[in-house]
């Protein structure tokens, strides 16, 4: 049977102002979304709702596809940044090689060696323009859109200065040549080393024309670089927002989730943690079963039940009904500290039995020590004297093991008698407590007795009945042909008169069974009346 689980609700207003429990899950009822609750930050952490993230992803396909078309557009830049690079390369091998022609030049004529130096220098000088553009061209290798027809001018300049000083380096062998035809010829080799420095320093401003062209594409590069940092910290954020809207689709939220409405689940809910928080006004479970402790399956070891807590003049304390499980007892107990159920162990020790008003019925019903030792049924139609081991009934003052105040009716009494396979001798002691009210002698008397009733051997008889009281006590004596009586009678080893039925002590009889039957009405402390009769049988 599905289960509704609701989660607080307030508007954007209250949420701000509200700090949940880690993980705890709030509604935004004006937003219609989820707030998720770290324990600290006031408002916590609203969701996206399925329109969000839906808008989120799209922004996210499309910065996607411009990512990846600026993608390929660095991609090209790069390749054209590389071509640059090697025409430059060319370029420097070719100056290198004036600049060897020049040195030649030199050795042939004096006149030479100074052209061929500055042809040297100049080549020099492409170099390293060469090389700057080769690293504002890595640069431009970030860049995106405007940076490839940026980056591919570029390479058109580049090509122009290779051509230039791929003329530069015939130019400069054509200086050779002059050079060692000037070594008979001097005058001829020097106006050759004139047009090779005029060549090179061509070269030079073809150089300096690339340089400035592949600085232009480097301020393209930055500017494209930045906006696709953009793209992609918008990209970032669609990601996260994609992400986060996985439990559309499936997967796991590995972060906190805040649900600001009602949440419908047609599947299992499983929830793994040490605690799970609820934190709503009405927890309302369909089911008609809770079942608790499932995965207990190995060994009884922990205790189940529901604790609740409570603040009762500023202690913080828990109450609850739970199963014991070192005794399999359920148990409904108050005061628990909080610290006393750590590992679903309670220590009961430290609470205090709770009060239960309800209809009971059970099979066994166990009291132990209830409030004061005592324990009260019905305003005292059933008392319980725990300290004294009195029960009342009709009465919460019993006075005796068994004290009923009102009219009784008994079906029947079946009472225990204390049977003795001795005779009746000199002297006969009843401690009722223990032999009870009835006692047979079965062996044949010996001797006329004095009787001694007591409560034990700890516990008089004053002590055991209270005044206005009455009980009676039976002696069952067996005598043979040589009858004997019980002839006077002490009550906690004081002689107490014996009133006899008919005015006179009676006879025993022999080979029969006599039976005495006195009455013991306590008028004060100490003091009785006493009261006798005896009965034949047999004779």
């Amino acid at each position: 049977m599905p289960t509704t689980l609701q989660f607080r609700r307030y508007d954007s207003a209250n949420i701000a102002n509200t700090t949940g429990a880690v993980g705890e899950i709030l509604i935004d009822t004006d937003k219609d979304t989820v707030v998720v609750q770290d324990g600290s930050t006031a408002g916590g952490f609203a969701l996206a709702k399925e329109s969000t993230v839906g808008a989120a992803y799209g922004a996210a396909n499309t910065a996607q596809t411009t990512a990846q078309n600026a993608y390929g557009q660095a991609n090209t830049a790069q390749t054209t940044a590389q071509n640059a690079y090697g025409q430059a390369n060319t370029a420097y091998g070719a100056a290198n090689t004036a600049q060897t022609t020049g040195q030649n030049a030199y050795a042939q004529a004096n006149a030479a060696y100074g052209q061929a130096n500055t042809a040297y220098g100049a080549a020099n000088t492409a170099q390293t323009t060469a090389q700057n553009a080769y690293g504002q061209a890595n640069l431009a290798y970030t860049a995106a859109n405007t940076a490839q027809t940026t980056a591919q001018n570029a390479y058109g300049a580049a090509n122009t200065a290779q051509t230039t000083a791929q003329n530069a380096y015939g130019a400069a062998n054509t200086a050779q040549t002059t050079a060692q035809d000037a070594y008979g010829q001097a005058n001829t080799a020097y106006g050759a080393a004139n047009t090779a420095q005029t060549t090179a320093q061509n070269a030079y401003g073809q150089a300096n024309s690339a340089y400035g062209a592949a600085n232009t594409a480097q301020t393209t590069g930055q500017n494209a670089y930045a906006q696709a940092n953009a793209a992609y910290g918008q990209a970032n954020l669609a990601y996260t927002a994609a992400n986060n809207s996985n439990l559309l689709v499936g997967g796991t939220i590995t972060g906190s989730l805040n649900v600001t409405q009602d949440i419908n689940i047609s599947g299992n809910i499983f929830l793994e943690g040490n605690t799970t928080f609820i934190n709503v006004a009405t927890y309302a479970v369909e089911d008609s079963l809770i079942y608790l402790a499932s995965n207990n399956i190995i060994n009884d070891i922990v205790d189940i039940g529901f604790i609740g807590s409570k603040n009762t003049g500023g202690s913080f304390l828990q109450t609850g009904l739970a199963r014991d499980a070192s005794d399999g007892k359920y148990k409904l107990f108050d005061g628990l500290p909080d610290n006393d159920h750590v590992g679903n162990v309670i220590t009961f020790a430290n609470s205090y039995l709770a009060t239960l008003v309800a209809n009971v019925e059970a099979n066994t019903l166990t009291v132990v020590n209830g409030v004061s030792g005592n324990v009260n049924f019905d305003s005292g139609t059933l008392f319980v004297d725990a300290f004294n081991n009195e029960v009342g009934v009709g009465t919460t003052t019993p006075e005796a093991a068994l004290h009923i105040v009102g009219t009784t009716s008994v079906r029947e009494i079946v009472e225990r008698a204390n049977v003795s396979a001795t005779a009746l001798g000199a002297n006969l002691e009843i401690s009722l407590i223990n032999d009870g009210s009835v006692t047979y002698l079965s062996a044949n008397s010996t001797a006329n007795s004095t009787l001694n009733i007591r409560g034990n051997s700890t516990i008089t008889l004053n002590t055991l009945m209270p005044t206005n009281r009455t009980l009676s006590v039976a002696v069952l004596v067996k005598n043979g042909a040589t009858p004997y009586a019980i002839n006077f009678v002490q009550l906690d080893g004081a002689n107490t008169t014996i009133n006899w039925s008919g005015g006179t002590a009676p006879t025993p009889n022999a080979n029969a069974i006599d039976i005495y039957s006195f009455t013991i009405l306590k008028t004060g402390s100490a003091t009785y009346t006493l009261l006798g009769a005896k009965q034949n049988f047999g004779a």
